[in-house]
């Protein structure tokens, strides 16, 4: 069940509002909540990885490392190319892409730390979000929570080359359910 006393579910929700462009309402906590037969859940999408490349025409900001800095911008061409790819699928009301400040632990399911490499625990993340009002659901996404895992990619991999250097990036790619109340 949805409830508040789950430690993670407040981490999560905390982690989601320093998201770069998460949500302007995340799921919250009433005193009397009512039952709710949903779990959030951060998971890996299960569809294949995808490479993706991108120049930069200008040199890393001052105080930024470039793996840093490619962290950022690999995140958000990630972003952008996941709202391109879900075009084709028919997701209804509660499904977008954002950016989530997740750490690898925090993921459900099996993950292999040593499949990512990133500077900052920034990654791209489909939402699946469901709205209950009086306990009622009046938000579901038509894309079930499994056939949206299957669409969206394990990880992603993006070469970002600024000036004479680069950086490889891989991120996690997730799909993270949760009820708003």
């Amino acid at each position: 069940m949805f409830g508040c006393s789950d430690s993670r579910l407040s981490r999560r929700r905390a982690l989601l509002l320093t998201g770069a462009l998460a949500s302007p309402t995340v799921a919250g906590c009433a005193g009397s909540d009512p039952e709710i037969d949903l779990e959030e859940t951060l998971r890996l999408g299960r569809a294949a990885r995808i490479s993706l490349s991108h120049q930069v025409d200008r040199s890393t900001p001052q105080g930024q490392s470039l793996d840093e800095w490619a962290t950022a911008i690999a995140t958000t061409r990630v972003a952008r190319h996941l709202t391109e790819r879900l075009e084709d699928y028919r997701t209804g009301a509660g499904v977008w892409v954002n950016i989530e400040q997740v750490r690898l632990e925090d993921i459900d399911g099996d993950v292999d730390e040593d499949s990512y490499s990133r500077a900052r625990p920034s990654t791209p993340a489909v939402t699946h979000r469901h709205v209950y009002e009086d306990g009622t659901r009046v938000v579901r996404p038509e894309i079930s929570f499994e056939d949206l895992r299957d669409a969206v990619p394990r990880s992603a991999t993006v070469s970002v080359h600024a000036s004479e250097r680069s950086s490889q990036v891989t991120l996690p790619v997730l799909v993270h359910r949760y009820a708003e109340l």
